[in-house]
């Protein structure tokens, strides 16, 4: 597919320092990765709404509120249960991660995936795909995007790094 070009030895002299500022100013904040008050969980429900929406997984902020708090609202499915609370876990496991150095690897990618579709086995929970995706225009069904094919996703995913 595309890649970047490398860095030059400019470029990558920025990147080293923005690296050493990062490690410094992280002494100096107080980060909190709990979703805890009202504004947060607000902001955690719209975003899974949103994110789920694109796949057709639809429920109101509320229904997802309500999710996230470990309840069950009786208008919600509950492969649509399932599904959100699945991405509710992943976005967990993310801020987890984000407070120390992970590996941004195909096992993180397939992990994910397996915590955000494990509710219906047919999508693969965990697994690369092999055959085509695409992105449908809402109004019209056509195909605004194609995937790149099956068999490079895997490919596609070895050049990950190590996030510090």
């Amino acid at each position: 597919m595309f890649t970047a070009p490398p860095l030059d030895s400019a470029e990558q002299a920025v990147r080293d320092r923005i690296e050493v500022l990062n490690e410094e100013l992280r002494l100096h904040l107080c980060l909190g990765y709990r979703w805890t008050g009202a504004l947060r969980r607000t902001t955690l429900a719209r975003n899974i709404q949103g994110s789920n929406s694109i796949e057709g997984i639809l429920a109101s902020v509320d229904e997802v509120s309500a999710i996230a708090a470990g309840e069950t609202p009786a208008s919600v499915s509950q492969e649509t249960s399932q599904a959100l609370a699945g991405y509710q876990l992943a976005m967990a496991y993310v801020l987890q991660l984000a407070q120390g150095a992970f590996n941004f690897d195909a096992s993180l990618i397939r992990s994910l995936h397996f915590m955000v579709t494990s509710y219906d086995p047919s999508k693969w929970p965990g697994r690369f795909r092999t055959g085509p995706v695409y992105v449908i225009q809402e109004t019209t069904g056509d195909n605004a995007h194609e995937g790149a094919p099956g068999n490079q996703a895997e490919p596609l995913m070895m050049p990950l790094r190590r996030v510090h």
